[in-house]
């Protein structure tokens, strides 16, 4: 599997590339750092079902609690909320709104398990379940190499030596359910390594690929998150 995913199974080891498993597992915890509010704002790209489109929007993340973003277009075109049980979306161009559970969100990203947190990591370029000692390690140059696989899936990490942000994350549960997600333009925010470009390559099996350009982040203590489904709007 690994190597029909293009993924040379043959490690490299440099001075950058040194820790052993459970050093890792350490070193990986302490670089992630709490946060109330996080900000992005930038435009994202999306190919995919015969459309190609792109726009500008916001992301606001209040950790472990919720994801609000907008979508503009000139004007707002739509809006969005997810919580720890499910996920809104307006869209403001047809008037109406969809419900999904995080089940739908586990389906739509081909990655199972996946949850609020879970999907705050991956945005942040984090592991999106964490690491710990299940997965096999390769040292790579100037990377960590990170498999999971079982009956069910397989997981692949690759992980920068110097900053322990994803540079690639792969979880594939057969050959027409997979995603890809690489990182790009790391900057530094306060203690924090976060990307400024977020590529997903999502196989459901339609094919799509939706490309997050993020101009600058902010982190602070309050952020307003304005959502409410207005009555005129039906339900889709």
């Amino acid at each position: 599997m690994l190597a029909s995913c293009g993924v040379s199974k043959k490690a490299h080891t440099s001075s950058k590339a040194d820790k052993g498993n459970a050093e890792l597992i350490s070193a990986y915890n302490n670089s992630i750092h709490p946060y109330r509010w996080l900000k992005g704002r930038g435009k994202f790209t999306y190919t995919g079902n015969g459309q190609e489109f792109s726009a500008s929007g916001s992301l606001k993340f209040r950790e472990d609690s919720l994801i609000w973003g907008n979508v503009n277009y000139l004007i707002e075109v739509a809006r969005g909320i997810i919580t720890k049980d499910s996920a809104v979306l307006l869209n403001r161009a047809n008037r109406e709104y969809s419900i999904y559970s995080i089940k739908d969100l586990q389906n739509i990203l081909a990655i199972s398990g996946l949850n609020l947190k879970a999907i705050q990591r991956i945005f942040m370029a984090c592991a999106p379940f964490g690491i710990d000692k299940k997965y096999q390690l390769l040292k790579r140059e100037s990377a960590y190499q990170l498999d999971y696989q079982n009956p069910m899936y397989l997981e692949q990490i690759i992980l920068d030596a110097s900053t322990l942000r994803m540079k690639e994350y792969r979880f594939k549960l057969n050959e027409s359910q997979k995603i890809r997600i690489t990182y790009e333009d790391f900057n530094k925010t306060n203690e924090m390594f976060l990307p400024k470009k977020i590529n997903f390559e999502i196989e459901t099996p339609e094919k799509i690929q939706i490309l997050f350009e993020i101009s600058d982040y902010e982190l602070s203590d309050a952020e307003e998150v304005p959502f409410s489904i207005p009555g005129t709007y039906r339900k889709r």
